[in-house]
């Protein structure tokens, strides 16, 4: 409860960590009694007392307590439907390859760690990444949508299910060399993390 607070406390996304707990929450109802039951009710509010504190003081202070969410709007060009974003996106490799089209990439490797936490992690991982993706894959502009996804704890661990094994070794090496490409054009402008 205190860790889903202080996460929606920092950013609207934390409110995405009451979904693990309520998920397992569901698949353990029968376990839980008394005290439990109490701590995982907190456990789920707790990140949306957050995000709600956090809105309520931007109103405050601001005049507006959905700023949070509409500056978003402004950066990331709105809501898309995420299926018909990467089919576009497809386009964009070709049209755009050093802007959006630098990102398609990620994107549809975000779906496939989704769907290699679906099935592969706990139920409570799998259902945090598919929410982050869906999240990160809503936006029209793609600017940033890995850093987005690949911060999420459930995609790295998806990331290294797939690398387990005598695949590690080459899985670092390609990231290391696409980090070093990644940081050289952001560098020199051309590329926004």
């Amino acid at each position: 409860a205190a860790f889903g607070l202080l996460a929606a406390l920092a950013r609207p996304t934390g409110l995405f960590l009451a979904l693990p707990v309520l998920v397992e929450a569901w698949r353990h109802r029968r376990e839980l009694v008394g005290a439990a039951r109490v701590g995982v009710l907190a456990a789920i509010a707790a990140p949306a007392v957050g995000v709600g504190s956090y809105l309520l003081w931007v109103g405050s202070r601001y005049g507006d307590r959905l700023l949070p969410l509409r500056v978003q709007d402004d950066l990331r060009g709105g809501a898309a439907f995420p299926p018909l974003r990467l089919i576009e996106g497809l386009g964009e490799i070709v049209t755009d390859p050093l802007g959006d089209g630098l990102h398609v990439p990620f994107a549809f490797g975000i779906v496939a760690l989704a769907w290699v936490a679906w099935k592969r992690l706990p139920p409570a991982w799998a259902a945090l990444s598919i929410v982050t993706a869906a999240a990160c894959l809503t936006a029209d502009n793609l600017n940033s949508v890995e850093r987005y996804a690949y911060g999420s704890v459930p995609m790295i661990v998806a990331l290294a299910v797939v690398a387990e094994g005598r695949r590690w070794r080459p899985a670092v090496a390609l990231s290391s060399a696409i980090f070093i490409g990644m940081a050289t054009m952001a560098w020199y402008g051309s590329y926004v993390p």
